[in-house]
């Protein structure tokens, strides 16, 4: 995924925002794509929420690394070393931070839906993480676009 094209050119990113975004995609360490909770905003899209039983769950970086490494330990090294470049398009990886001391990954793959009470009172009993920055909130739409609507081959010829 071309990061400046898409910032640019998918819509997702409003204008005003990009010139932000591109400055922060250049950091490559990440730190930019959470803060702590939102003080202004009850709540924001992109909240990251302890034990939610859905929507797009947050794993610990090192659990999720130790059973991997449990496999083809040089070809999971390579596949890691890959997340946390934020090149593989189903995980949006977090670095250590206060929140996920240890790093951590959203799974878009298993994302699904939920009530928004069952959201609602998480958020009131106080499991809201942290929230996104607006450059991380657009990096992860950026992201999810991409893994939900990646461009086909043009090797692949269908019938019409």
């Amino acid at each position: 995924m071309d990061l400046e094209e898409t910032a640019r050119q998918s819509g997702i990113v409003r204008r005003e925002h990009v010139d932000d975004l591109l400055l922060s995609l250049k950091n490559r360490n990440y730190g930019w794509i959470i803060c702590s909770p939102s003080q202004t905003q009850e709540r924001l899209q992109g909240d990251l929420v302890q034990q939610m039983p859905a929507l797009a769950p947050v794993e610990d970086f090192n659990r999720f690394a130790a059973a991997m490494l449990n496999k083809d330990r040089e070809r999971a090294r390579t596949y890691l070393e890959s997340i946390r470049a934020n090149n593989i398009d189903e995980f949006l990886y977090i670095p250590n931070c206060s929140q996920l001391p240890n790093g951590g990954i959203v799974r878009l793959d298993l994302m699904s839906s939920l009530s928004v009470a069952v959201y609602d009172a998480a958020i009131a009993s106080g499991r809201r993480l942290a929230s996104l920055t607006q450059d991380g909130f657009y990096f992860m739409l950026m992201k999810l676009t991409h893994f939900l609507a990646r461009p086909e081959s043009p090797e692949i010829i269908r019938e019409k």
